[in-house]
């Protein structure tokens, strides 16, 4: 890109990448470096999937829990 940023995140998903991204959504910057890497992102939701990406890669893809509730009006 002409303004220099980079959108892609560096190989490597460590736990010190989840960190650094998770600290760069806090504080609502968009430039993260960690382990010697530096990444500037386009916007927020850019460090959000990015962000997810790595949890993917660290945890695996989320699961879902579900609840049923059943309610009866006779008795057994």
């Amino acid at each position: 890109m002409s303004n220099g940023t980079v959108t892609t995140l560096p190989s490597g998903f460590t736990p010190q990448a989840k960190q650094a991204l998770e600290e760069a959504i806090a504080s609502g910057t968009l430039h993260v470096s960690y382990d010697g890497k530096s990444v500037t992102y386009r916007s927020i939701d850019e460090l959000r999937l990015a962000l997810s990406l790595v949890n993917t890669a660290l945890f695996g893809p989320p699961t879902r829990t579900f609840l049923t509730r059943t309610r009866g009006t006779k008795g057994l």
